[in-house]
């Protein structure tokens, strides 16, 4: 008889997959345990809002982590040595911008989650894993960031788009049991927030927004293997702290680190 797949949440404490984690609180779905990558870089919200899913009677979380995203780009800067970067922007010939090949996902969420995944299973890095359903906090509008398992033993679940719930219904979801919504969840650092993602960090964790203009100072020289001279955390090429965020409302990068960081 072939055993059932491990049921597995990526949870990013955002929006979705904290909808996802309170569904199974409320035995509206079944997982076994949830994983959170802890970039150790996620806004202050972020971890008050995984401690208080942690609090509540449904499946255990589980931390993993390979340290502070942030620390190890400042340390790759400062040495010039190749880099685990975001996709910082940097400057073009013409001075436009371009944004670096994003590094960080594979090494900082995926890396880190099947690596606890295989931990808490009891399987080594050469072992055979048992099949696994990885459940995924993406809803309908963002319906194009399904992707398939890169490995054989995982399996990508979307239950939010098989309920054809949004974004927008996930708040409702937690608005309609008198619960909050959950802040949106990616690194303070990242460079696919909006301006007024940016704006939010400011006024909401002055800590956080301060952190970000450091990090951003810090890795202006880039990395090795860089053709160019310099990177920036915004899209304007400008000093952080100097930046007159617009109006605009652009979002490159969707709506929350569903825990693979974009997948």
């Amino acid at each position: 008889m072939t055993a059932e797949p491990v049921r597995v949440l990526s949870l990013g404490a955002g929006v979705q997959s904290s909808a996802l984690y309170r569904m199974s609180v409320e035995g509206i779905i079944a997982f076994d345990l949830a994983i959170f990558a802890d970039t150790r870089d996620e806004p202050a919200a972020v971890y008050e809002n995984l401690w208080a899913l942690a609090r509540l009677p449904g499946p255990p979380i589980i931390v993993g982590s390979r340290g502070s995203l942030a620390e190890h780009c400042i340390d790759a800067s400062a040495q010039k040595t190749y880099a685990r970067n975001p996709p910082l922007f940097v400057p073009t010939p013409h001075r436009e911008q371009s944004m670096l090949r994003r590094k960080c996902t594979e090494d900082f969420k995926i890396g880190v989650i099947r690596q606890t995944l295989r931990k808490w299973l009891g399987v080594g890095p050469r072992g055979k894993p048992p099949k696994v359903r990885m459940y995924l906090g993406i809803t309908t509008d963002e319906a194009h960031r399904q992707k398939t398992s890169r490995v054989q033993w995982i399996e990508h679940v979307y239950p939010l788009i098989k309920a054809g719930m949004s974004r927008s219904d996930c708040h409702a979801w937690f608005f309609g049991r008198g619960l909050p919504s959950p802040p949106k969840s990616a690194c303070w650092h990242c460079p696919y927030r909006s301006d007024a993602d940016w704006r939010r960090l400011r006024a909401t964790a002055p800590g956080d927004f301060a952190r970000a203009v450091r990090f951003d100072k810090a890795i202006r020289g880039g990395f090795k293997g860089m053709d160019r001279a310099e990177a920036f955390v915004h899209r304007s090429l400008v000093p952080l702290d100097d930046v007159e965020f617009s109006d605009s409302q652009i979002d490159l990068f969707g709506d929350e680190c569903a825990g693979f960081c974009g997948v």
